[in-house]
């Protein structure tokens, strides 16, 4: 219910938002021989923001959004003594981060909100999303998004040291992998204006009230869309 005054914009309230953020590091050093150093290095950074419900109601509040991603980071380093003078640096790395981005009123059954069951077969399935003209706040939040980026990397350095002269030559070879989908509004957007409840729905004028027209149901038009398909979407989480 309202706990402000007026007609619109009478409604304030508190929510909680934020998630869980968690880092693990680990590295191991050998010193294989009094020439020899290897070492082994390991991140993991994960993050689970908690989607947020302004209106206190999870099911018919599709403003929330769940978002999920993993970095992982692999480094194998070795440096060599090939004599007093002349050092060899060789490391290899991996790193690859997953996201994943989507309404949490993901999995819906579509008949709960009066709509046609043939929704309920849409690859990603949420929540349709009302688009009310001047309410720009609420509106066209049913969007997904998802991908994966990997960089592998080698690199080499050699360093020689001759009297008062340090001369340092290498060389990096780096392969990017940027893999990337995104859908809008996969389970439909409607637009709603003040139109069909104005005096003149052909010359509304200042007449009617957009957000009048949404409670009744009379939308202007509608934008349905569909996300991809499943297979890519599953080569594309995060493990």
């Amino acid at each position: 219910m309202p706990n402000q005054p007026g007609l619109y914009g009478n409604f304030i309230t508190n929510y909680v938002d934020g998630g869980d953020n968690d880092q693990i590091n680990g590295r191991i050093d050998q010193n294989v021989s009094d020439r020899q150093h290897i070492f082994g290095r390991y991140t993991h950074w994960s993050i689970y923001q908690i989607p947020y419900h302004g209106l206190g109601n999870v099911k018919d509040d599709s403003t929330g959004f769940v978002l999920h991603s993993l970095s992982q980071q692999f480094v194998l380093g070795d440096t060599y003594a090939i004599n007093p003078s002349t050092v060899l640096d060789v490391r290899a790395s991996y790193m690859r981060y997953g996201w994943f981005d989507e309404s949490d009123t993901t999995g819906i059954d579509a008949t709960t909100l009066g709509f046609p069951a043939y929704m309920n077969s849409l690859p990603r399935r949420m929540s349709p999303q009302p688009c009310i003209n001047g309410f720009s706040g609420w509106g066209c939040w049913g969007s997904f998004y998802i991908g994966a980026n990997q960089d592998f990397s080698f690199s080499g350095n050699l360093t020689k040291i001759r009297g008062k002269h340090t001369l340092k030559v290498g060389t990096e070879i780096r392969k990017m992998d940027d893999s990337y989908a995104q859908n809008n509004y996969s389970s439909g957007a409607f637009f709603f204006d003040n139109g069909m409840t104005s005096q003149n729905p052909l010359n509304p004028g200042g007449t009617g009230f957009s957000y009048a027209s949404f409670m009744l149901g009379y939308g202007a038009i509608s934008n349905p869309t569909y996300g991809p398909s499943s297979e890519c979407i599953q080569a594309l989480t995060p493990p």
